[in-house]
């Protein structure tokens, strides 16, 4: 739609891209409304968020493993 001129705000295009998930991707998508302002939000920030819940989905003993890690180190 931008390729053709028309004015696409990414308001829009995150709640789209929100309500087209799987459903294995419903709390994710609850944990994203609720934390973060998807009114001012940018796709670029969702998809860098997207891709490390799913990261973390694929991994998940490795995510248990670097949130052990992090915090010994502090």
């Amino acid at each position: 739609m931008k390729r053709y001129g028309e004015d696409v705000k990414d308001e829009l295009i995150v709640g789209k891209i929100l309500r087209s998930l799987d459903a294995k991707f419903d709390y994710i998508v609850v944990s994203i409304e609720e934390s973060k302002d998807t009114e001012t939000m940018i796709v670029d920030d969702l998809s860098r968020s997207l891709q490390a819940d799913e990261e973390r989905l694929k991994n998940p003993h490795e995510s248990a493993e670097q949130a052990s890690k992090s915090k010994l180190s502090l």
